[in-house]
This record gives C-alpha cells, sequence and structure tokens, in this order.
C-alpha cells in the first residue's frame, strides 16, 4: 500500500508481508486502503486511485467521509458505518459515493475492523469495487422485463378483446349488424381513424352484388363516391392475392395511375396509412374486403395487420354461416308454397339437410351414405366441414321426429355446431353449446348427435381425433388389420336438460383403420320382431372392411336392408372415414 514517500520501507522478497503488501499494490479493480480508529485514511493502493481519482499525497490523513454525499454526511452515515464494523466487525454496505471530479459511482463497500492481540482496535480495512456498470445492467434488464410484461399484458387484452369480438361477430344474426360490428372492431383494434367493409351478397336470383358498411365517419362522406374499382391496389384485396399494408399509401408505386381520378377524387378522405384485408371463405371464396385508413403515415404495424386478419376471418365465418340460414329459411319457405308437390319438396328437402358433396381431407377417404325411411323427410343428418389449423369436424345426428319440423331442427343443429367448432376445440363443449340452443329454442323434440375433431396426420401419418357423444349409438373403430370394436362415448341425449353429461374420448387413426358413425336406423331394422342388432353390424364391418369408404357405407345399409327383407322403414346416415394406407399396408388392402 502506498504510504508518506518517506516512511514506505524497502521490500524484501521473502517477506510474507511485504508479499502482501505487493498483493494490494497490484490491485486496480478494488480499492483497498487503511483507516485509523477515527477514520483517516492512512494508506492508499492503486486501484483507489483508480476508482476514486485521488493521488495518496492527496488522500492520506483525511477523513474517509469525504467519498459520501451531503446528504449521507448530513445523516452521519460513515460514523455509523463505523460503529457497525467497530460492533460487529464487519460491515458491508452499496451506495453512492462521489469520486474526486465530483462524478458518482455505485460502491459495494465493506469495512473490517482491525484488532491487535489484546482486543483493542488500532483502525478498519476498507475495500471498495466499482459496481455502477453492472447495477446499470440490472436496471436495464429490470426496465426490459417490465417493458415486456407489459407488452405480454397489452397482447393478452388484444387477444382477449380479439376473441370476445370474434365471438360477438360470429353470433350475430343479422347481417348488417354483424357487418357494421366488424368494421367497428376493424378500426377499433387497428388503431384506424376509418373503415370499411365491402361485401357481396346474393340476390333474389342469386347474383352477387356489393353493400358497404363505414366505421369512423358518417356514410355522407362516402355515398357521393362510385364503389371501389379493379384498380392495381383494390385488385389485391378484392381477388385475394394479398394483405396490404403501406405506411403512405400515396408513395406506392401503384398509386394515381387510373383515370379519372389518378388517385382520390376531390373530397375523398385523406388516407396516407393504408391497411387492406381479404374476407376468404374456408372454400376459397373472397366475400369481401376491411379496408382502414388514417391521415398519418406509419399507424399500422404487425399487431394491426393481425388485428384485421382475425377480424377478416370471423366476418368470413359469420357470413358463411349466415348464407346456410338464409339457405334453410328459403327451403323452409318453398316447403310452404310447395305442399302442392310433397313429394317433390321432400326430396330437395331431405337433400338440403346434407352436404351437396364430401369435402376431400388430406390424408383420409371419405365415404358417405343416406339412405330415406319411410317417412318424406326424416330426421338423419351428417355434415363434413373445415376449422382453422388443418382440423376438420364430422357431426352425424338424429333428430327425433319426421317432417317439417324435424327438417327445421336439424337446420338448427348443423348451423349451430358449425358456429360452435370455430371456438370450442373440446368436441364435448361444442354439444354443449348445442345443447344450449336446443333448449332455448323450446321445443319437445330432442337429438341424439355424436361431433368428432380430426387433426392433422402425424409424420407416422397417424391421425389423431377426439369425439363426444349425445346419447348416440357408439361409433366403430375398423383397425387396418381387420379388428373392428365399437368406440363407446358416454353421452346424454341433446335438448333434454340444461346440464347433460358429455365426455370427449380421444383416439389415434393408424394408415389403414376407418372410423364409422351412424345413426340408430342401421341397427335398429327389423324383420318378425328380431332387430339387425349391433353384433350383426360389427360382423358386417369385418367382411366388407376392405371396401373402399363411400362402398363400404353403401354395403352397409345394403346388409341391413337384406336382413330386414323390406323397404327400411328408419330412414339411416352413415360416415365413414379411413386413413390413408402406404406401402405394405396398401398392398394388403388391395389384396
Amino acid at each position: 500500500m502506498q504510504r508518506p514517500h518517506s516512511d514506505r520501507p524497502k521490500p524484501t522478497a521473502h517477506d510474507p508481508r511485504d508479499q502482501l503488501r505487493l498483493l494490494v499494490e497490484a490491485q486496480t479493480d478494488y480499492a483497498i486502503f487503511l483507516l485509523d480508529p477515527e477514520g483517516r485514511i492512512s494508506t492508499w493502493n492503486p486501484g483507489a486511485q483508480r476508482i476514486k481519482g485521488y493521488t495518496a499525497d492527496e488522500i492520506i490523513g483525511r477523513h474517509f467521509s469525504c467519498f459520501y454525499t451531503d446528504a449521507d454526511i448530513a445523516r452521519a452515515y460513515p460514523e455509523a458505518e463505523l460503529e457497525a464494523a467497530r460492533r460487529d466487525g464487519r460491515y458491508l454496505d452499496e451506495g453512492w459515493r462521489l469520486r474526486k471530479d465530483g462524478s458518482r459511482f455505485w460502491a459495494q463497500v465493506v469495512i473490517t475492523a482491525l484488532r491487535c492481540e489484546r482486543g483493542e482496535l488500532v483502525g478498519f480495512g476498507k475495500v471498495t469495487r466499482d459496481l455502477t456498470e453492472r447495477r446499470e445492467a440490472e436496471q436495464q434488464l429490470a426496465r426490459s422485463e417490465r417493458q415486456a410484461r407489459r407488452e405480454a399484458e397489452s397482447m393478452r387484452r388484444r387477444a382477449a378483446a380479439l376473441e370476445e369480438m370474434g365471438r360477438a361477430i360470429v353470433a350475430s344474426s343479422d347481417l348488417e349488424q354483424m357487418v357494421q360490428l366488424a368494421t367497428d372492431a376493424g378500426r377499433e383494434l387497428t388503431g384506424a381513424a376509418f373503415g370499411a367493409f365491402f361485401y357481396n351478397v346474393p340476390d333474389d336470383r342469386g347474383e352477387p352484388y356489393t353493400l358497404y358498411t363505414i366505421s369512423g365517419v358518417a356514410r355522407e362522406a362516402f355515398s357521393r363516391f362510385p364503389m371501389p374499382r379493379a384498380t392495381d391496389i383494390f385488385s389485391a384485396t378484392f381477388t385475394g392475392a394479398a394483405i396490404l399494408r403501406s405506411d403512405d399509401i400515396t408513395k406506392d408505386p401503384r398509386y394515381g395511375h387510373m383515370a379519372p381520378y389518378h388517385g382520390m377524387p376531390d373530397g375523398h378522405l385523406p388516407v396516407r396509412s393504408y391497411l387492406a384485408v381479404p374476407v376468404r371463405t374456408t372454400d376459397g371464396e373472397v366475400a369481401g374486403g376491411l379496408f382502414f385508413g388514417h391521415p398519418d403515415v406509419a399507424v399500422f404495424d404487425v399487431d394491426a395487420e393481425e388485428a384485421a386478419v382475425s377480424i377478416a376471418a370471423s366476418a368470413a365465418v359469420a357470413l358463411v354461416n349466415r348464407r346456410l340460414l338464409d339457405a334453410a329459411q328459403r327451403d323452409a319457405e318453398a316447403r310452404r308454397v310447395a305442399l302442392d308437390d310433397r313429394d317433390r319438396v321432400a326430396r330437395v328437402l331431405q337433400m338440403s339437410l346434407l352436404p351437396p358433396a364430401l369435402p376431400d381431407l388430406p390424408g383420409l377417404e371419405v365415404g358417405s351414405h343416406y339412405q330415406p325411411g319411410r317417412e318424406l323427410v326424416g330426421g338423419d343428418f351428417y355434415d363434413v366441414f373445415p376449422l382453422a389449423d388443418e382440423h376438420w369436424g364430422i357431426v352425424l345426428g338424429d333428430v327425433c321426429g319426421i317432417g317439417p319440423e324435424a327438417a327445421a331442427r336439424t337446420t338448427l343443429t348443423r348451423y349451430t355446431v358449425r358456429n360452435a367448432a370455430v371456438f370450442h376445440h373440446d368436441p364435448a363443449r361444442v354439444l354443449d353449446a348445442l345443447n344450449t340452443e336446443l333448449v332455448r329454442s323450446d321445443s319437445d323434440r330432442f337429438i341424439t348427435a355424436v361431433f368428432a375433431r380430426v387433426e392433422p396426420a402425424g409424420a407416422d401419418g397417424s391421425v389423431p381425433v377426439r369425439l363426444a357423444s349425445g346419447g348416440h349409438p357408439p361409433s366403430i373403430l375398423c383397425r387396418a388389420d381387420g379388428t373392428v370394436a365399437e368406440c363407446a362415448v358416454q353421452g346424454s341425449l341433446l335438448g333434454v336438460t340444461d346440464c347433460p353429461r358429455l365426455t370427449t374420448t380421444a383416439l389415434t387413426l393408424q394408415p389403414g383403420d376407418a372410423l364409422i358413425l351412424y345413426t340408430d336406423g342401421l341397427v335398429e331394422a327389423r324383420r318378425d320382431g328380431e332387430v339387425f342388432g349391433a353384433a350383426r353390424l360389427l360382423e358386417a364391418v369385418g367382411r366388407l372392411s376392405r371396401k373402399p369408404p363411400q362402398e363400404l357405407a353403401g354395403a352397409l345399409v345394403d346388409a341391413a336392408r337384406e336382413f330386414a327383407g323390406t323397404q327400411l322403414s328408419d330412414d339411416i346416415a352413415i360416415v365413414v372415414i379411413r386413413v390413408r394406407s402406404t406401402g405394405s399396408e396398401a398392398e394388403e388392402l388391395i389384396a
């Protein structure tokens, strides 16, 4: 340690005390020095000079309180620290200290009481470390964590708002209310100053025409301008080619080339920031477009774009469901005005309760069969429809009763299941939502139904399926090796009680495996009071399992009809899905 030059002894090579002194004087990262019992500085090392800025000649003999702020001196911190070290033997602290030039640094301080062999206090050892950079790094990390938490909370709130708004949009049964709700929600969640939703609806002849809603400004601000034309900028949205987000649309190279306006017409709302999202249905049709604008530049970011895409997806689902409802209402009206041709109306009505054609499910073969009973219109139905994330929904059921009332109940069921499956991944919750609507409709007709959610195939070709049943006959699982078994899923009848007992069962279909859903008309085919029954059905499935799904569905109905020996009294609906086979499995099925 440094002392006044006249007092500094010459070091020797082997004296441990001199070696210790050399070690202390070699330290530049730590200020190490001694204090006398009153707190005056008696030694000084190079680390102390680097950290605090004083030379040994400038500081030795001064009281160590010169390193403390005026506020700390006023509160007698230096004396309190020495007293604590004297009492406890050691004192540790962190806080602001002063350099010679008056600048502050964040110090870690250790003061140790030094006593002689008799226990008398002879002074203090003081070690100081400059932790300013570490403290700033810790504070920056804390600020970053707080910012991350704020952003995560903001994203959570935005996601919750989007989910709530999506539910409200899809649940709305009034078309004008729905599109206005979607436009208002998009404007609010994107931060736009104004927004518009241009959408296509069919007229009485089925020809499309365009309507629109406005948000953020009076409708009169748009009404005197013509409908958007297929300019280079608009066409990307109306054809569904891409989402367009621009910090300044007037700087877009496609802007301003079309006569007669060459840009925005006189009096048009000022648009600089621009965001346009196609409203595309699951079958690829572009049903319209959501457009948002702001007079300032660079308003819309990635979060705003994602919010607009989410609103567009909800609006697309609502538009499709509304079309289904409108189609069902048109069918119902057709029934009322065509009672004079009951057979023809019945055939049209029955077919309207079923999908016109089964979609292609990736990795799966799908087949179905509907067999009418003796009555003109039965209550059996099925539906296969796409869901988000490449999932698919399959519903099959049986409405109690026959005739137009059963058909109307069937329409409500299909519409409700499609809606519920958008928001509920659990099949049991989908059927619970259906049950709520059935009970609310105040009808005495109950329903049995099975709903399956089919997930994308895994890397090994297997397909996860989750099933829920509301009082429905058990599905049949037919493995690729010919093993056949019932897949019993417990559940209560739907439309009877507010709180049905519903559960979800998960299963995995391997390549070549098939799942068969059917209504009770298949097992209740009768001959002389005896039913076809589950045992004969399982035997028939095992015998016919190598047929393609479409042929298998029809062959099972033929087996029930052959047993009955006459026309089947009850209608039957069957859906068969089979995981596509590859390699040796495919050869075995063909053989």
